[in-house]
């Protein structure tokens, strides 16, 4: 949605400068043939920075593309994660206990032993992020 606000944004820029190319062509019927070659000079600085602009605006377009690539990248592998963890639990709504797995189990065994989250993630070859997760679930039930 944000490439699409800047893509109109460029057009704009676009239509703006070909409108001002228009004014100055309109001018040149009023200038003396000796003032054509200041005019050809302005025109032509005007289309090298136009192109310059043209070129750093779609550079920083792509870039913005890659980061909200890679952002939907992240936010997608961290809701696989979420899924996973949450195929760890099993809710049961009548009894309200919850039967953890035995890495869930072993993570709240090393916790209650007085470990860290960096030691135990270290320890179970596991992400200090899911880690942090389990402690955070068991902490709210």
């Amino acid at each position: 949605m944000e490439s699409y606000y800047i893509l109109i944004i460029q057009i704009l820029a676009d239509i703006i400068i070909i409108a001002i190319m228009f004014y100055i062509l309109k001018q040149i019927k009023y200038i003396n043939y000796c003032d054509i070659e200041k005019v050809t000079g302005m025109l032509e600085q005007l289309c090298e920075d136009s192109k310059r602009l043209s070129l750093e605006f779609e550079k920083n377009l792509n870039e913005k593309k890659m980061i909200i690539n890679s952002i939907i990248s992240q936010i997608d592998n961290r809701i696989l994660k979420l899924k996973e963890l949450s195929a760890l639990y099993n809710f049961d709504s009548n009894e309200k206990k919850i039967n953890i797995s035995k890495q869930s189990n072993e993570i709240i065994e090393l916790l209650n032993r007085g470990k860290s989250i960096e030691d135990i993630a270290k320890e179970l070859s596991l992400p200090k992020e899911e880690v942090k997760l389990v402690v955070d679930l068991k902490s709210s039930l």
